[in-house]
């Protein structure tokens, strides 16, 4: 079935379980979504963080906490959390605990249409 392009339609849902891409890093190297404080809790229940300093060569910086990363098939990072592959099923594997940067992403958003862009798929 088309939809019609009116405002009066709703455009059709992007569904995030056949998508996946928002798991994508736009980024190379280990560690991808940032955790406040509260999420830490994840790195004692086994989720998979890293430690990364931010704050360029002279100095200490600031260090911060993120999900960490793994390879996909396709050598993309993606979260280590991901499970299934991107534009195929997937899902969160801790989807009820996501991080706040997770739980912001909405589907079709300005964030999501450009994490589909970067791994080909369309808006």
């Amino acid at each position: 079935m088309l939809f019609p392009e009116s405002p009066d339609w709703p455009a059709p849902a992007l569904d995030c379980r056949t998508c996946g891409a928002c798991c994508a890093s736009p980024w190379t190297g280990n560690g991808y979504v940032a955790l406040d404080d509260e999420e830490l809790r994840l790195r004692r229940v086994g989720v998979l963080t890293v430690t990364l300093r931010y704050g360029g060569p002279t100095g200490f910086g600031q260090l911060v906490e993120k999900l960490g990363t793994v390879r996909d098939e396709a050598g993309r990072f993606v979260c280590a959390e991901f499970d299934g592959r991107i534009a195929g099923p997937s899902r969160c594997r801790i989807y009820e605990d996501r991080p706040l940067p997770c739980r912001r992403l909405e589907p079709a958003s300005a964030a999501c249409l450009d994490a589909r862009r970067r791994a080909g798929l369309p808006d």
